[in-house]
């Protein structure tokens, strides 16, 4: 059995420095955990969407994902945006489970 793919999920914004921020995160990641499949994907204004990429996911005959909200202002609410994609997404892709992490939030170590 493998790992599933990790797909973190920023909200995005018109400021690429989220998305830089969110690639830097996916960096550190890879650095520390190369043997973890890691994706960044937004819901808002950056690319990739996450719908696109859960749909590359699944041509890839990925088995399981979980979504990961960056989200580095709220530790406990998940945007509630993600559970409808989900949902949508799981029906076009009856093969690729997914779930929802709780959010990365206010974290010491990101300090």
């Amino acid at each position: 059995m493998t790992a599933p793919t990790l797909v973190m999920v920023a909200r995005g914004s018109r400021d690429q420095r989220v998305a830089r921020v969110a690639h830097a995160l996916q960096a550190e990641l890879r650095r520390e955990r190369p043997e973890i499949d890691s994706r960044i994907a937004f819901l808002d204004s950056c690319l990739p969407h996450v719908g696109r990429v859960l749909a590359q996911l699944a041509a890839k005959g990925v088995q399981e994902a979980v979504l990961v909200p960056l989200d580095l202002a709220h530790a406990i609410d998940v945007d509630p945006r993600l559970d409808g994609l989900v949902v949508q997404e799981a029906s076009q892709h009856p093969d690729l489970r997914l779930s929802i992490a709780r959010p990365i939030g206010p974290e010491a170590t990101l300090l």
